[in-house]
């Protein structure tokens, strides 16, 4: 996949997810892709990855992530 890459970052609450949502339904070509996160899973909340701290850092030591804080 080739384009540009824009990150939306930000504490929790703060509506990073409404944001993406705006800026995808803006343009048929724009895609989300899916966090990888620290915490479980919430039926409720954000579609994400679920890892645990040790998982979090295998990862970074494999550099899977664009970006990664």
């Amino acid at each position: 996949m080739q384009g540009r890459m824009i990150a939306i970052v930000g504490p929790s609450g703060v509506g990073k997810d409404t944001v993406m949502a705006a800026l995808q339904a803006s343009r048929s070509d724009r895609s989300l892709v899916k966090r990888h996160i620290t915490r479980s899973p919430d039926p409720i909340g954000e579609d994400h990855y679920a890892l645990s701290n040790e998982e979090f850092c295998i990862a970074l030591d494999q550099q899977i992530f664009v970006l990664a804080w």
